[in-house]
């Protein structure tokens, strides 16, 4: 709330505003081996994107899920938005695509 209140106090061009936070989930990979260990869920070509963009595409068989490029540990690594309806399925199949690559 207190970011959405900032975001809304800003907004000095009437920008129409939702926020959806509410609907969508985040799942955070960091490390090294994020890259790696994410690309068989996507066609989004991970190692090329740059520290702090964004692309939306299909992930793990949902489309119009928001792929970030973060590094909070120092070596790199994602944030992937998507709806909460798909929530579980997501953490599923990305703790199983990151099994060989030690993701717990």
């Amino acid at each position: 709330d207190k970011d959405w209140d900032w975001i809304s106090s800003h907004n000095d061009m009437g920008a129409e505003m939702v926020n959806v936070s509410d609907a969508i989930s985040l799942l955070a990979v960091q490390g090294p081996k994020a890259a790696d260990a994410l690309q068989s869920l996507t066609d989004i070509n991970l190692s090329d994107m740059k520290y702090y963009t964004y692309v939306q595409g299909t992930f793990a068989g949902v489309e119009n899920v928001i792929v970030s490029a973060t590094g909070y540990t120092g070596a790199g690594g994602f944030e992937i938005y998507f709806p909460n309806s798909v929530a579980e399925d997501m953490w599923n199949k990305v703790f199983e695509a990151g099994s060989d690559f030690g993701i717990k």
